[in-house]
């Protein structure tokens, strides 16, 4: 790969040539612990001018089909850092991520590196993964029953990717929107000004309301508001 980019006319070659040889340095230095990781690289190329950059060069490697990467950090203190790839968890945040590693203990920072200390960043993050992993598939399940629900009812107002919508019925108005990890779900009164009497309070307090007119768009007045947390 390094041989097919030194083909490449790039706009930044004193920047790529330091990414490559921080990139070179960390390969040389982890490569008798972990024989398999390569460097890998992004490049951009804009579609108007051609111009070509490299952006990224970085050290990784594969176990348990697990993605790692291994860099240099100064925080808080200089040592090497690898972290595990999470990026395809889109049914998760920041809060799933700091409850995934609750139970785990952290290895110490990796200063100069050994088979001992790789190993034992490799099994904590493979916990954390498979912790975060099981957390993002209860979400994304989460979600797809609550839509399957939805789809089965005849007056949802479906928003924009099915992601958010609202129903009305008998004088209220129920709406939720889907989060990343959570469905925000709200119910509210739904009655023009001369609808809103004691009468018809004790009725829907009562379940036995019933509006012609529930889509009138009148005064809201939130009677409940909750949050879905999976």
């Amino acid at each position: 790969m390094e041989r097919d980019l030194k083909k490449v006319h790039l706009l930044n070659p004193k920047e790529a040539n330091r990414l490559i040889e921080e990139a070179t340095m960390i390969a040389d230095l982890f490569r008798k612990f972990i024989p398999d990781l390569e460097i890998r690289y992004r490049i951009y190329t804009d579609e108007e001018t051609l111009q070509t950059r490299l952006e990224y060069a970085g050290v990784c490697f594969q176990q348990n089909k697990i993605m790692f990467e291994i860099k240099k950090s100064n925080h808080p203190k200089k040592h090497y850092a690898i972290s595990v790839d999470i990026s395809d968890f889109h049914n998760t945040n920041y809060y799933d991520q700091t409850n995934a590693k609750r139970d785990l203990t952290e290895p110490n920072l990796i200063g100069s590196p050994t088979l001992k200390k790789v190993n034992d960043w490799v099994n904590y993050l493979t916990q954390y993964y498979g912790n975060l992993k099981r957390k993002d598939d209860a979400n994304k399940r989460t979600k797809q029953l609550f839509r399957e629900a939805l789809a089965k009812l005849p007056d949802v107002n479906w928003g924009r990717n099915e992601n958010s919508g609202y129903i009305t019925r008998n004088g209220l108005r129920y709406s939720y929107e889907i989060q990343v990890n959570h469905i925000e779900q709200k119910i509210k009164v739904d009655l023009s000004w001369d609808e809103q009497t004691l009468e018809n309070f004790l009725l829907m307090a009562d379940n036995q309301y019933k509006n012609e007119t529930a889509n009138i768009i009148g005064l809201n007045e939130t009677i409940n508001q909750r949050n879905i947390r999976f």
